[in-house]
């Protein structure tokens, strides 16, 4: 039990911390702005619902295709992919998107980007609960210091923020797109079938763990260095995200 709580927290603190400092440490003394902060946490806590949907039919799917006996490393790309990877990034971005569309206020370009970040880290947080079962403390600590699903939202809110910004839609599928490649190679670097094929499979997935630290960290010098950039902190207006 002492190592489950231990593997929990390994997971879970880091992303509490880097979700309270995008809450507090922003200069941002509008209670509304702190208050939305809670509702996108809470909005990536029931993310869990639509990736229940849609994970579980096309595991559906993918169970009676047959693909797993008679191409593994097939069926290990598609579940990778479509089941995990695809299926949690468009839950989060639909849980964010509606979450906006109630939310009080106008945003900005920032806003947005943190805002899908906290979907991103609540979704995580809800997850660790499921990987702890069978993790250790030391890969669940590997897990919660990339924060992983806190990245790849981050790209996704990032680039929404920019399609509204340029008034091209092109920026959010590019940005969801982004976010599913690195989520979906991942994923699949770390598929029982794939390390029977090559044994680099290591390799990739901690090269890419490193590169979700590596967009958290980016995330937080993207806005410390824009606090003060109108381009980033002027409101892009409530009707632009609707």
């Amino acid at each position: 039990m002492m190592v489950m709580i231990l593997a929990f927290l390994a997971g879970s603190v880091p992303s509490l911390i880097v979700f309270f400092w995008l809450r507090n440490a922003l200069n941002k003394q509008n209670a509304v702005y702190k208050k939305n902060c809670d509702r996108m946490l809470v909005s990536g806590l029931l993310t869990v619902l639509p990736v229940m949907f849609l994970s579980g039919s096309t595991a559906f799917i993918l169970r009676f295709s047959g693909l797993k006996s008679a191409h593994p490393v097939l069926y290990a790309a598609l579940y990778s992919f479509i089941t995990l990877a695809l299926s949690e990034e468009l839950s989060k971005f639909y849980m964010f998107r509606r979450k906006l569309n109630r939310i009080e206020g106008d945003h900005s370009w920032i806003d947005l980007t943190v805002y899908s970040t906290i979907v991103g880290i609540g979704f995580g947080l809800f997850e660790s609960l499921i990987y702890v079962l069978d993790s250790s403390p030391l890969l669940m600590l590997i897990r919660g210091i990339s924060i992983p699903h806190g990245g790849y939202a981050a790209i996704a809110g990032y680039f929404y923020a920019m399609s509204i910004m340029e008034n091209k839609r092109a920026y959010t599928v590019l940005g969801i797109f982004i976010s599913f490649l690195i989520h979906g190679l991942y994923d699949f670097s770390l598929a029982e079938e794939i390390e029977t094929v090559t044994g680099a499979a290591g390799f990739i997935a901690v090269t890419l763990a490193v590169l979700d630290l590596v967009i958290i960290i980016a995330l937080i010098i993207f806005i410390r260095k824009n606090t003060s950039n109108a381009k980033y902190n002027d409101p892009l207006g409530k009707k632009d995200v609707i």
